[in-house]
């Protein structure tokens, strides 16, 4: 406690000090002759001064521990602070995520998502869904759409439209059809074209996210070079989540949803 500090001791002893001076000088001038009552009386009130400060202390103390308990039960009642899926997200904020790891990160988001799901996805398939890739998450993802009614939905960022028509993408729309997720597909030529988007882009840390329930937003570092991600991030909050939301509604709404020419 701060009080206990040394320089604080040293403090109330000098101040016994003068206050008995004082209180002798005082004892003097009403002949009061003898100076060790006059000592006591200082001392007594050199003590009575210190409990009156190490209680006001103790009472700016007591505040301010009641102000942070205050702030936290605020936090907790706050819709983003009550979820698992918001605590998980304050556990893995302000770190970044190796890229060993972002699968295993991806996967406990998916699983502890409850209603909504909606990414985007500029990784290279065989980095990111080829074998044994993804399949966890997948999984998951299949199951909260059956169980639960999750509406899920992603917009694929591919070089060129012949990305689409090759394994493993193919194989990799057919599994998101079959389990009732919604995809679409931009390439990167057409993606330069919207000035709109070229703006939002420029508020995020990375065009590749997922956001969790409207709640956490789990982003890629992607090398654009070879379409690989060194690493991840995760952002929770709803100003964070606006952000990415408003890209991807905005990406979605550009992008193609028609997949017929490469499963014929």
């Amino acid at each position: 406690m701060e009080s206990d500090k040394p320089i604080y001791k040293i403090l109330e002893v000098l101040g016994g000090v003068i206050f008995g001076f004082a209180a002798w000088w005082l004892s003097a001038k009403f002949d009061l002759k003898d100076i060790a009552s006059g000592l006591t009386i200082g001392l007594v009130v050199a003590l009575c001064v210190d409990v009156a400060r190490n209680h006001y202390l103790e009472g700016n103390n007591a505040k301010a521990m009641d102000a942070k308990i205050g702030a936290l039960a605020a936090e907790l009642a706050h819709p983003y602070g009550t979820s698992f899926l918001a605590v998980k997200a304050i556990a893995l904020s302000r770190q970044k995520i190796p890229p060993e790891e972002m699968e295993s990160v991806w996967t406990e988001l998916s699983s502890l998502m409850q209603k909504k799901y909606r990414a985007t996805n500029s990784i290279k398939p065989t980095l990111i869904y080829g074998p044994k890739h993804a399949d966890a998450v997948m999984t998951v993802q299949k199951a909260k759409v059956v169980a639960q009614s999750a509406s899920i939905a992603k917009v694929f960022i591919v070089d060129s439209e012949s990305e689409l028509g090759e394994e493993p993408m193919l194989k990799i729309i057919r599994h998101h059809r079959e389990a009732n997720i919604g995809i679409k597909y931009i390439t990167i030529k057409e993606l330069s074209r919207f000035e709109n988007l070229g703006k939002k882009e420029k508020k995020l840390l990375s065009v590749d996210f997922a956001i969790f329930d409207d709640e956490v937003v789990l982003i890629w570092y992607v090398n654009k070079t070879t379409r690989d991600y060194t690493g991840g991030e995760v952002l929770y909050g709803p100003g964070e989540c606006k952000k990415y939301d408003d890209y991807y509604e905005a990406l979605q709404h550009e992008a193609s949803g028609d997949f017929k020419k490469f499963l014929s």
